[in-house]
């Protein structure tokens, strides 16, 4: 939670809890009929216990050179074959370093 007696950022205590390739594409979107942004990450490590969602309608809200912020749609199956719950969800994500 602290750092050097500091408070960290919100941001920074998650940082590190998912890691993967980001990517945000077009594509048709049945359930809203027209054409969404989605993102994914790609390549989770086999040791996360449950996959990333993807983010429907992702727009981007902040980009700062140490991190950025997403926002849009996730979808949540409960099971009762009915239409997904959706919920709405921010994404923070830190680059790292590919070279280490």
């Amino acid at each position: 939670m602290r750092q050097q007696g500091r408070l960290k950022p919100r941001h920074v205590l998650w940082a590190g809890k998912v890691t993967g390739t980001f990517q945000v594409v077009e594509e048709r979107d049945s359930e809203l009929s027209r054409t969404v942004r989605v993102a994914r990450v790609l390549a989770v490590p086999p040791t996360m216990q449950e996959p990333l969602l993807e983010l429907f309608d992702v727009t981007i809200i902040s980009a700062k050179p140490d991190w950025w912020t997403f926002t849009g749609w996730e979808r949540i199956q409960d099971g009762s074959g009915v239409l997904p719950r959706t919920y709405q969800q921010s994404w923070i994500l830190i680059p790292v370093d590919l070279d280490t």
